[in-house]
């Protein structure tokens, strides 16, 4: 690359004119060097293309790492399975074993002639007998085996004639309950002399956890004398599943599960022994505990709530019985395990182990992948810079020249080249040329765009100011509910947010014809308040032209405007603006904006005040609109009151009783001289506490402090409460009012919905019988039978002694006269009628 002589950046050309040199040699010193590369150093390019390099070198070893680590990781699973499902298939065999292993020597035991013999004898002859003290011998005998409890003989009806425990057989119940717990398997044994295991029972709360197996005793002709029941302790399935743990390998561990995944036995956490994987249903588990199932613990004690290992055990049906989850083992640690199940039991054998042991190989291969990683990295970042150094020397030379040109030396210039960066560089020198030529006239287009820039920003500021003021006008009228408080703090806010010197509202009267002033802040205005102040429309100043075309104006103290401010009561008025008051294109007013300076508005002014007049309007319509619905509201509800009133004085009427009251266990009507008692205690509808005056004169037997609460109805007293007690004067607690006011608004709506009820009921009632009354007058044609058969309706439905029905006779050229008579019966008296009343 071929290299151009620089000059130096601190020699300024004899050339340059004095506004220039002046220029330079100010900003020179305050010039500060960048930093290259920009914030950071991890930025620059060479870094960038170190970075690209170890990326390059880097990802295809990632890749390879993450391929064979993931390899790896899979057949250690897949062969850990393997080896899991090999374990729990022969821990379940060696339970199978285990539990065979007792069953065959029940049934043989059963068997014995010691036993048989014994229980051939008549019931009377057994106690005290040889065969007695040889049948226990061998019960104690048999007894002293690895893990066995007890042995117990068993007459035909289940009765315990013989046992090696230490309690009382009599106190045993039948069949020692066991053909409730699993009454199929029992039942068997009894009918063909199966042996029979039990599920895993606890006894009594004295006794350990165990298991029964049971054989049935017989004599020579194949007869059922008895049964022969071994107790053996469940710590035998617990030490040969401890027995059984490693067989997978490190920490590899098994556990055993029954039907309903209670842990029966736990190579290394015995601490769950008896626990379900998810708590049980309630009902199963006092099910489960009343058969001696379970032990008699709280719920909570009883259960741990791991539902991943639930599913993993259903894989037991599947094709696949792996499965892995936490809270196996005796820590939360995360497992894999595999499911086997005993062929002829509902129990599962889970054998499990740790994953952070099969997977440790995976740990060291990983290590080792990040040394080697780290190794050719730093084998990748040596050549980077080498590499990035031959191509950042160009790159740093412009740098240093962009450096100059940005301290204040335009005459600084970069090497040129041939190739792309060389071209650059002979670009660059081209740029700073040209702007060394325009920074000459640059000055004083800055200080023309610093001052406009200046005044906007003062014009933004003012205008953001007003805006934020016309919000904080709106926000504070806008919770006005009240008309006269709303125009009032409406021309108080603006005259004190905008400084201006009065601010009037005006609102059109009915006519549309004057407007009237409704609110002013000033002292004037005041005055013209007191003595009423109207303007008409489209005659009187600029208020009564703004309410007639609804535009706003501004009226200035100069020309023909001078003219409006001839109001003796705001005599320092100099400028005037006036704004409609609308609701979408309904002029309801205006309001009225005055300054004691000369030419105050503007046009900005007239849209800024119009959106907060728009405000104003829409603030007084809902005021409007809200007091009109207020007054409706509350004619509606006298209304309904005075509609509630009637009904229910109608209905009173009707039933014939006024009330009833409680009196010596009985419920009796009042009478009525009862009923008419003061009700002025309840008009105000609160709960009151009449005290008697104790002058003695009272209409009552027995005067003492009565609690008297309004039965109400959607506002409207339909009756009253009276309780009191007659004993002693009653203090009545905050409790006992609240309970009987609750109790007085049930008894209301039950009382108006019974009458609503029985309204309906009426209403449904005659709409019936007006139905078959016109089914049976459409069933016939025949006129006669027509108007005999409505009269017999009505008559019959209405309990009426007699029914008539008139028929208009045909009109001759005269009408004839028809008379009253026979007590206004409306019978005709036309001798020529040919139509006959129906009765």
């Amino acid at each position: 690359m071929e290299a151009t002589p620089m000059k130096d950046s601190k020699t300024v050309p004899s050339g340059m004119s004095e506004s220039t040199r002046s220029f330079f040699s100010l900003r020179r010193p305050k010039a500060k060097k960048p930093r290259r590369g920009g914030g950071s150093a991890f930025f620059t390019l060479r870094v960038r293309l170190i970075l690209i390099f170890i990326l390059v070198a880097i990802l295809p070893l990632a890749s390879l790492a993450y391929i064979n680590i993931r390899t790896n990781q899979a057949a250690l699973t897949d062969s850990a399975r393997h080896a899991l499902l090999t374990s729990a298939s022969q821990t379940a065999t060696d339970v199978m074993n285990f539990l065979y292993t007792h069953w065959y020597a029940i049934d043989d035991e059963a068997n014995l002639p010691e036993v048989s013999s014994y229980l051939s004898l008549p019931e009377d002859e057994r106690a005290g007998s040889q065969e007695e003290k040889e049948a226990y011998d061998v019960l104690k005998t048999l007894s002293s085996k690895q893990y066995m409890i007890s042995y117990y003989l068993l007459d035909r009806t289940g009765k315990v004639v013989s046992t090696t425990s230490q309690r009382d057989p009599g106190t045993f119940p039948d069949f020692l309950s066991l053909n409730n717990a699993d009454p199929y398997s029992f039942n068997l044994l009894l009918k063909t002399g199966y042996p029979f295991i039990s599920p895993l029972m606890f006894p009594s709360e004295q006794e350990p956890a165990s298991i029964f197996f049971a054989g049935r005793v017989e004599n020579e002709q194949d007869e059922t004398l008895g049964v022969l029941i071994a107790q053996l302790n469940a710590y035998g399935l617990q030490a040969l599943l401890e027995q059984d743990a490693g067989l997978a390998g490190p920490g590899s561990f098994a556990v055993l599960f029954d039907e309903n995944l209670v842990r029966l036995a736990h190579s290394t956490a015995p601490q769950l022994l008896f626990k379900s994987v998810v708590p049980l249903p309630q009902d199963t588990l006092t099910r489960l505990q009343t058969l001696g199932r379970m032990p008699m613990l709280p719920a909570e004690d009883l259960s741990t709530n791991y539902p991943e290992i639930k599913e993993g055990l259903d894989t037991v049906y599947t094709n696949e019985p792996y499965f892995t989850a936490s809270g196996l083992g005796a820590d939360d640690e995360l497992d894999t395990g595999a499911v086997a199940s005993l062929e002829t039991r509902s129990w599962r054998v889970a054998y499990a182990q740790p994953q952070a042991v099969f997977l440790a190989p995976i740990r060291n291969l990983a290590r080792n992948i990040l040394i080697l990683s780290l190794v050719i990295t730093g084998l990748a970042a040596l050549l980077a810079l080498g590499f990035t150094e031959m191509l950042t020397r160009p790159i740093n030379r412009l740098t240093d020249t962009a450096e100059k040109v940005a301290a204040g030396n335009l005459w600084a210039q970069a090497p040129e080249g041939r190739d792309e960066i060389g071209q650059l560089a002979k670009t660059f020198n081209m740029m700073t040329t040209e702007l060394r030529h325009t920074l000459e006239g640059l000055e004083q287009r800055v200080a023309e765009r610093t001052s406009e820039l200046a005044r906007t920003s003062q014009q933004s500021g003012h205008r953001a100011t007003q805006l934020q003021t016309v919000a904080e006008v709106a926000h504070a009228i806008a919770s006005v509910q009240d008309p006269d408080t709303l125009l009032q703090q409406v021309t108080h806010l603006i005259s004190e947010r905008f400084g201006y010197y009065h601010v009037g509202i005006f609102l059109l009267d009915k006519a549309q014809e004057f407007a009237i002033l409704q609110a002013a802040n000033s002292e004037g205005g005041q005055r013209m308040l007191a003595r009423n102040h109207k303007l008409r429309v489209g005659q009187m100043g600029i208020v009564g032209y703004v309410t007639a075309h609804g535009e706003a104006r501004i009226a200035l103290d100069v020309g023909r405007d001078a003219v409006f401010f001839d109001n003796p009561d705001l005599p320092y008025t100099r400028s005037e603006m006036a704004l409609p008051l609308k609701v979408g294109n309904r002029i309801i007013g205006a309001l009225d904006v005055q300054s004691m300076e000369q030419s105050a508005f503007s046009d900005e002014d007239v849209s800024l005040l119009g959106t907060l007049a728009e405000q104003v309007a829409i603030a007084i319509e809902n005021v409007r609109l809200f007091s009109e619905t207020k007054s409706a509201l509350k004619e509606l509800q006298g209304l309904h009151r005075q509609y509630l009133q009637t009904e229910w004085t109608q209905a009173t009427d009707d039933i014939g009783k006024t009330g009833y009251k409680f009196a010596a266990g009985r419920v009796v009507p009042l009478r009525m001289s009862e009923a008419q008692d003061d009700w002025s205690v309840v008009d105000s509808g609160e709960v009151a506490v009449v005290i008697p005056s104790g002058d003695g004169q009272g209409s009552r037997e027995n005067e003492n402090s009565e609690l008297v609460v309004p039965i109400t109805v959607r506002g409207q007293i339909i009756g009253k409460l009276n309780l009191g007690e007659p004993q002693s004067i009653q203090n009545w607690s905050d409790n006992d009012i609240n309970l009987v006011r609750a109790v007085a608004d049930q008894v209301g709506q039950a009382l108006e919905n019974a009458r609503l009820l029985e309204q309906t009921q009426r209403r449904a009632e005659r709409e019936h019988m007006v139905a078959e009354i016109t089914t049976k007058l459409r069933a016939s044609n025949d006129p006669q039978v027509i108007l005999r058969t409505a009269a017999e309706e009505l008559r019959g439905a209405l309990r009426a002694k007699r029914a008539h029905i008139i028929v208009q006779p045909s009109v001759p050229t005269e009408k004839p006269k028809i008379e009253q008579g026979n007590a206004g019966n409306g019978q005709s008296q036309d001798p020529n009628s040919d139509r006959s009343p129906s009765s």
